[in-house]
């Protein structure tokens, strides 16, 4: 058949060329218009069968994605003409039965005859990208090296800002905060967890600030450990006097759990003291 087309004038090929694509393309809109029949009996059978659907069609041999693929082309198949939706092809319907493209689905059914290659211009004008979720507000960052860091997401906000504020004040030394009042009241982490768990030396979590502190006073003698109990509470009542007149609940919730911790710092303090005494 080759050398028979080669023999053949340019223009005779040609046209032989348009007569094939003609026959193919009127074939692919018969075997279209089968493949959304057997879309709408699919779908029957899963309103039918409801949970067993997937069990039973896998009984039978077919794959379930392609059925339901099947499906959503014979539900916006059904949106148009049957000539129409013949035309359009599976490829086009699968297109438009994303839920980004609607729109281009209202535009479709009003033209009276529509090619594949105008579909695709209605979809692309009037596709419409479904909004992103946003961020989760508490999430584990995992990097090449599988280390992980934990992510706080505030929005913007005063609360956010003094956060910052306390943050930078408290000379990287980790405060008793927690922000479940901003973060939908969801169980936080102390301020530690903004730092790679890599870069962390290893040792056993305190349950409390309080407990991390006793535990660093048992590791020095009486005086040095009054010295220390002194520069703490000096450095906490400094955070107290920036807050002194919380603005939001958050400053509330920071600066009362400041102030327990000045007070029970102070009665360890007293403890020592008697106890050079």
């Amino acid at each position: 058949m080759t050398s028979e087309f080669s023999a053949t004038p340019k223009s005779a090929q040609n046209q032989v060329s348009n007569d094939l694509i003609v026959q193919a393309r009127s074939l692919y809109e018969e075997a279209t218009n089968l493949m959304l029949q057997a879309g709408q009996l699919f779908e029957q059978a899963k309103e039918l069968g409801k949970k067993n659907f997937t069990k039973l069609i896998k009984a039978e041999g077919v794959e379930p994605a392609t059925a339901n693929r099947l499906i959503k082309a014979a539900k916006v198949g059904d949106r148009f003409p049957s000539q129409l939706a013949c035309q359009l092809g599976l490829h086009i319907l699968l297109k438009l039965s994303q839920p980004s493209n609607s729109k281009a689905i209202e535009a479709i059914a009003q033209q009276e005859s529509c090619t594949q290659l105008k579909a695709l211009d209605i979809i692309k004008e009037h596709h419409q990208p479904i909004p992103k979720n946003p961020p989760k507000q508490v999430q584990w960052q995992t990097h090449n090296d599988n280390s992980n860091t934990l992510i706080l997401r505030i929005p913007e906000c005063k609360a956010a800002e003094r956060f910052v504020d306390l943050w930078k004040a408290s000379n990287e030394t980790p405060l008793p905060i927690f922000m479940g009042e901003l973060l939908d009241k969801a169980a936080s982490q102390p301020l530690t967890a903004l730092i790679p768990q890599s870069d962390r030396t290893p040792q056993p979590t305190p349950s409390t600030p309080i407990q991390a502190n006793l535990e660093l006073l048992q590791s020095t003698n009486n005086q040095s450990e009054i010295t220390v109990i002194l520069r703490e509470i000096d450095r906490l009542e400094q955070i107290v006097q920036k807050i002194s007149n919380p603005i939001d609940a958050t400053e509330r919730m920071i600066l009362r759990l400041t102030m327990d911790e000045i007070s029970a710092l102070k009665n360890q303090l007293a403890i020592f003291r008697s106890q050079i005494a």
